[in-house]
């Protein structure tokens, strides 16, 4: 197994015949799932390690089912590989900080529709003093929360534009997303995206 970034220009060479099984991972997706997503060099993980040998088995077995499935057990496969992606580059060099934050951001993006998702639940589940989880975002001239909120009305706008939710109540998305108040979500959204959440289904 190698991870590349096809930013940056590679080459592979197999001294016999050989079958090449690409996975591809939009770097939007990475980025808002908390993972790195700017490589710079290629990584080539430990073949010799379990948990690679997993991935690698998992990538293969649902390779070898992916015309069979139907679309709604795509994308949640698809979720799945991303969550393993901090096994695959784990080992990279990477300063310590973005690495911590990376983690942080991770385990966000797995949370979001937890309705108590806060900071000083946040800097529990990830081992770390509220001041560290406070200076990794300040680096990014952000707070955590506001960090949760930003990733929490992204995903509610990609869910009220998708055809898959045109049927899923406002009010539903909202709690799907973190959000015990229509009215809290509808105001928050206004201000970040200028419209109101009927106003942007209506528009799709």
């Amino acid at each position: 197994m190698i991870v590349v970034d096809p930013a940056r220009p590679f080459q592979e060479h197999a001294p016999v015949h050989a079958w090449l099984l690409v996975v591809n991972a939009p770097k939007s997706a990475l980025r808002q799932s908390g993972y790195k997503y700017q490589l710079t060099r290629w990584v080539a993980p430990d073949a010799s390690s379990p948990d690679i040998r997993l991935v690698t088995d998992m990538i293969r077995l649902i390779a070898s089912h992916s015309p069979e499935l139907n679309l709604e057990m795509r994308p949640r496969l698809g979720c799945q590989l991303l969550d393993l992606m901090d096994v695959v580059l784990r080992e990279d060099a990477e300063p310590q900080a973005e690495t911590v934050r990376l983690r942080v951001k991770h385990y966000i993006m797995q949370n979001l529709p937890d309705t108590t998702l806060d900071a000083a639940g946040i800097a529990s589940a990830v081992n770390l003093s509220m001041a560290h989880l406070h200076r990794l975002f300040a680096d990014e001239d952000m707070s955590v929360i506001r960090f949760v909120w930003n990733r929490q009305l992204d995903t509610a706008r990609e869910m009220l534009t998708a055809p898959r939710y045109r049927n899923l109540r406002i009010e539903a998305i909202a709690w799907r997303c973190g959000f015990i108040s229509p009215f809290h979500f509808s105001r928050m959204f206004k201000r970040r995206f200028d419209l109101t959440p009927r106003q942007i289904r209506a528009t799709d």
